[in-house]
Parts: C-alpha cells; structure tokens; sequence
C-alpha cells in the first residue's frame, strides 16, 4: 500500500525548526553579549577597595604598581580593566619586583574587595661596589633586591665588593655553589665575640676579610662552609693578634702582634 506525505506540512514543520533553532540562536547571542556587558561594563563586579597588608618597607603605590604590571598582562584584564574582580587571580602569584618575595590574593566578591598580603624579601645585608658608591639589600641566598645606604658596624652587616661592576636587581652577588659559604661567613660573624667594622669581599681570590674594632682581622674563603672553624675561635684568647686566617677547612692560624 503507497504512503502519501503532506508535503506542505512537512515543509511547514521544517520552517518551524529552522524558526526555533534561529531564536535558540538569538536568544543565546543575546544572553552572551548581557554576561558580556554585565562582567566588562556594570558596576556589579567593580572592586571597591584594595586593602594592601604585612608591607613594611614597600609602599601600597609600589605594590599597586607591581600588581597592575602582573594582572594586566592577562588578555581579559585588557578589557575588563584593573579594577574588575574577574581580572584579579587568586592565590599566591611571584611579581616581577625582586624586592617582593611573594603576594598572596584573596578576593572578597560579595564586599567587591581585594586583599594583598605582602611577604618583602629579608633585608638580610647590604652589598656595595665602587667603593660604596652603588650599595643595594641582599636576602639569604644571596639575591640583591634594592637600593641600600651605606652602613658600616654590626647591627647590619655590609660587604664592600672589589669589582666596579653595576649589579641587576635580582641578581645573586656570588656563584650557587658559593654564595651559600658566603652566607655562612656573615651569619656567623657575632659568634666570634669581636666587633665588627668593615667587611670585604675579593672575588678574584674568593676571600673575605673581616676588621674588627679590636684591630683583628679575620680571614675567610667562601670556597667551603666557614660555620665549623668560626665555631673554634669562639672560646679562644685571640684578642691580641694582627689577624686570624680561616681560609683552610677545619684550620685556624694566627699571627701575634709585634
């Protein structure tokens, strides 16, 4: 037996389908560009306030500065701005100023509120070269990070470098494999008792040198860790001799005064 179709109404139903997948269609464009608006343009997701914690050398206009280098570098942040929450990531991001070790953010959306807490590099010491005339802060691992003024004494303890050479922040002031002995040395400068007045650092010998207020001069390589024969001299009657020479592991020698 022959089936006959309705043609007209299956071109209906088709017209139908093609007319509902086309709202389908507009409608979705039309809830795209409201989100779209709604995330760039409204007021909704503008934050309020950035409340910057924990800094105690920088300054809130540096981390702001540091901050809006990083979050807009992002392609969204191009056109949502700095100021939309959708920006902002979260959680602990590395800026690319050395003198911040690292910012941890948390996002307050229904306050519109940003929080930045702040961890600075330490202020550990202060490396100087051309004589004292450029001087930056170090950390512990031997990271130069910022500009610093000319100190000398204990309280913070400041190398002069031999080389003239213009150091990146950023940079580390020795090799890995050395700078960790380097370290070592200056850590462990007040448990020899002695005052300390200037500090001198010869990369082409790999030596450092020590002036005491007492007129002693201590003498060290950073090709080896230091700690131990620090460790010796502690306990001993040294404060009459010209200098003390530490340069060779587990060995102290001593020369008098005349």
């Amino acid at each position: 037996m022959p089936i006959y179709s309705d043609k007209k109404a299956i071109v209906r139903r088709k017209r139908i389908f093609r007319i509902k997948i086309y709202f389908l269609i507009f409608f979705a464009a039309l809830v795209s560009f409201g989100i779209y608006y709604l995330v760039l343009y409204s007021s909704v997701f503008k934050i309020k306030s950035i409340i910057i914690e924990n800094n105690k050398f920088l300054t809130n206009e540096e981390i702001i500065r540091d901050l809006k280098q990083y979050v807009l570098r992002g392609g969204f942040a191009g056109q949502a701005g700095f100021d939309n929450l959708f920006s902002w990531p979260s959680g602990k991001i590395a800026v690319a100023d050395p003198a911040v070790s690292e910012l941890k953010i948390n996002k307050n959306w229904i306050g519109r509120e940003v929080k930045v807490s702040v961890e600075e590099r330490e202020r550990f010491a202060i490396w100087c070269v051309f004589g004292g005339d450029n001087c930056y802060w170090m950390d512990r691992q031997g990271i130069i990070f910022a500009e610093a003024p000319l100190t000398e004494g204990s309280l913070v303890f400041t190398v002069f470098d031999s080389r003239n050479n213009v150091l990146l922040l950023g940079s580390k002031i020795e090799e890995d494999r050395f700078v960790g002995n380097l370290i070592s040395v200056l850590e462990n400068l007040n448990k020899t008792g002695f005052e300390i007045t200037k500090i001198n650092f010869d990369k082409d010998l790999q030596e450092i040198t020590v002036q005491t207020m007492e007129g002693t001069r201590l003498l060290f390589s950073d090709r080896f860790n230091s700690a131990q024969n620090i460790a010796l001299i502690k306990d001993l009657n040294l404060k009459n001799v010209d200098y003390i020479d530490l340069r060779v592991e587990n060995k102290i020698y001593y020369k008098n005064n005349k």
